[in-house]
């Protein structure tokens, strides 16, 4: 998205992204052909230059010759021939065609077959490597950047002088931008503040079990056993046609010595006789089984299950009663024969008489809440194996009842959901908006629709632009901009309002 921008910011200006010809031999240097008809040496001074992408590492034929391990320590390394390298290379290792891990940065050659060299250069770790290992020449690492401070156009030399230097000599292949005004850390901070100002609505079961949404990339929430047997690989899934609700789940992929196989959640503190409603979406793979089981901690027996042998979705659900002298109860989820593999979108465990439940950490705000829902589930299944199980998404999704948000923005807890209707028999569901996350790396994706936020990002940018015009009493320059901005603006207005939700609040700190 950043290079969307840029082409749009600065549309008049060649090049915008380039990718350099030759290796600089420098770590101060760029070095291009399509440089030398391009301008004026003018329009290059001062100018970002941006790392859009880190070059592939090239093998420099030449070998660790240290006679033994070369150590994390050592700042002189013996090659079996320096002639490739040259002060100011980048220096990665590897054993075969594809380096890894540290990266160096050569500063000096001496008498062929020595390197005096800087260790754990962009963010890597100093490490121990293996005489023998293969030498690679790499450049700078993605999102460095320099300001153009010379211009040289000499044919196939054209090339540009940055400060400050690179961490390493840039090579040929390397991908860059050319910023004519911005900062590009700029751009990147105005993308992630659209980000977060746009909307998006999510749904998520309402649950007492910790992670019982799988909305956690990890799975430091569940606890893997088997009764008999290896304990079983827990992990996220988010392949498409395995998770029926959310962004992913929790698959438990039982191991061929074990069996009953399961994931334990963390436990639920409970009053013994209370009533309790549990349901759960899983994905069955061929031939499997599925089995998820309600749990009396503190007896070590259970007290309901459900299970099924179907192929696909299933769609369990029970109420219970917790026993006498019952002060904690967990839910498995169960993987039950050998090598099975199951995928598990959500669990819910709620009290059937209890109507307040803490906001979901997913949304941030009590503006975010939208309603409280469920899916009618489909028909039991009646096959043999089957028990408590039913077909998901029997009929339209319904609202299960009205609802308030407490607030209390001081407390610990400063938002609970207020639920207007009594016993819960359905697996309840909270919709409501969230932003889009914001993104840290150039490899990052997001969901947001790419037009509004690359435009809004530049309209943004325009009326930064022009505020700098009106300080340099540039007036004219000045409105073009904020008029064109305006306009990006209304293009843009009957998409945007599916995307942006006013909030009733301003937040934040005195200084910010």
């Amino acid at each position: 998205m950043r290079q969307k921008v840029i082409k749009k910011l600065y549309a008049a200006r060649f090049p915008i992204v380039g990718t350099t010809t030759s290796d600089s031999d420098s770590l101060t240097l760029i070095k291009d052909t399509q440089l030398s008809p391009a301008a004026q040496i003018e329009d290059f001074i001062e100018v970002w230059i941006y790392i859009a992408e880190q070059a592939t590492a090239i093998d420099s034929t030449a070998n660790i010759d240290e006679g033994g391990q070369f150590s994390a320590t050592d700042t002189t390394l013996t090659v079996t021939s320096s002639t490739p390298i040259l002060a100011g290379d980048g220096i990665q290792f590897g054993v075969g065609v594809t380096p890894s891990g540290e990266i160096c940065r050569v500063t000096s050659v001496d008498d062929g077959t020595t390197l005096t060299i800087v260790r754990g250069i962009q963010g890597t770790t100093a490490t121990t490597h293996e005489n023998a290992d293969n030498i690679f020449i790499i450049g700078p690492a993605l999102q460095e950047s320099a300001r153009v401070t010379d211009v040289a156009f000499d044919g196939s030399n054209s090339q540009l002088t940055i400060a400050p230097g690179f961490s390493a000599s840039v090579v040929s292949g390397t991908n860059y931008e050319l910023h004519y005004h911005f900062y590009p850390k700029h751009i990147e901070d105005k993308i992630n503040e659209i980000l977060e100002n746009l909307r998006r609505p999510i749904y998520l079961p309402l649950t007492l079990v910790t992670d019982g949404d799988m909305e956690s990339t990890g799975v430091t929430d569940w606890t893997a056993a088997a009764t008999t047997g290896t304990a079983p690989t827990l992990a996220k899934s988010t392949t498409t046609g395995r998770v029926l609700h959310g962004r992913r789940a929790l698959s438990i992929t039982a191991n061929s010595d074990a069996t009953n196989s399961f994931a334990q959640s963390a436990s639920i503190d409970v009053s013994e006789n209370r009533s309790v409603f549990v349901a759960a979406d899983v994905y069955i793979t061929t031939g499997d089984k599925a089995k998820i089981t309600l749990r009396d901690v503190t007896n070590g027996a259970d007290i309901e299950t459900a299970e099924s042998v179907a192929t696909g979705f299933v769609h369990f659900e029970f109420t219970a009663v917790v026993p006498a002298d019952c002060e904690d109860i967990q839910v498995w989820l169960e993987s039950p024969v050998a090598s099975d593999v199951t995928y598990w979108s959500s669990v819910q465990l709620l009290f059937t008489n209890r109507q307040v439940y803490d906001y979901p950490s997913a949304l941030e705000w009590s503006e975010d809440f939208d309603k409280i829902f469920y899916y009618p589930h489909g028909p039991g299944l009646t096959n043999t194996g089957e028990d408590l199980s039913f077909e998901p998404f029997g009929k339209p999704a319904q609202i299960w009842s009205p609802a308030d948000i407490i607030r209390d923005e001081t407390a610990v807890v400063p938002f609970r959901i207020q639920l207007k209707k009594g016993t819960i028999n359905k697996p309840i569901f909270v919709g409501g908006n969230i932003d889009y996350d914001v993104l840290s790396a150039d490899t990052d994706t997001t969901n947001a629709p790419e037009d509004i936020v690359v435009n809004l990002t530049f309209a943004d940018m325009l009326d930064a632009w022009a505020q700098e015009d009106i300080s340099d009493d540039k007036f004219r320059a000045a409105q073009v901009k904020m008029a064109k901005a305006e306009n990006v603006r209304r293009l843009l207005a009957p998409r945007m309002m599916h995307f942006w939700k006013p909030r009733g609040r301003v937040h934040g700190t005195r200084g910010r």
